[in-house]
């Protein structure tokens, strides 16, 4: 994670890539699904979108299987992003409600918590593909709410800004 957050996506894999065969080895499940997510959003970043899309379904396969409810919602959540760059917006906001309703059942638990708040972020993003402003501006108001209420404040100012940009474009789709 630290080499992510430095930008050193190479030695970010191999760390991830490592840790996968160590959770693999202890029987570590969880921290196994994980790994797969973190090296699919990896693989992601460097451009390889089809091998990303396999590791999250990988992951989310035995997330499901074993009932791992966090990494489940995780999976899911990354897999819609996944198909709104595909500019699948159906099947996007299909699993983003999944998650939705898997990050409902777990709360209070802070990790469904935030997941929640990217799915109502994700799910505006979606909209505002769209051109649907009014509902992307609703759900990502749900996000903001759920942000704050955490204290994620760069996350704030992302989805302040994302708001504000569809705000207006929602203003001049209004008066065509």
């Amino acid at each position: 994670n630290v080499y992510d957050r430095l930008g050193n996506r190479d030695k970010a894999l191999s760390a991830y890539f490592k840790y996968a065969e160590l959770c693999k080895k202890s029987n570590d499940l969880r921290n196994l699904f994980n790994a797969y997510i973190n090296i699919g959003g990896m693989i992601q970043m460097m451009g390889d979108e089809d091998l990303a899309y396999k590791y999250f379904q990988t992951a989310l396969q035995g997330a499901l299987v074993s009932g791992f409810s966090y990494e489940t919602a995780k999976a899911y959540t990354l897999m819609g992003s996944w198909y709104v760059k595909k500019k699948d917006f159906v099947k996007a906001k299909e699993l983003f409600f999944i998650s939705i309703e898997i990050n409902k059942e777990n709360l209070p638990d802070e990790n469904h918590l935030y997941y929640l708040a990217a799915n109502y972020n994700e799910l505006g993003v979606t909209f505002e593909n769209e051109q649907n402003y009014s509902e992307a501006l609703k759900y990502l108001n749900m996000s903001l709410d759920l942000f704050k209420q955490i204290g994620a404040q760069k996350v704030i100012a992302e989805v302040k800004e994302r708001i504000n940009r569809v705000f207006d474009k929602h203003q001049v789709s209004d008066k065509f």
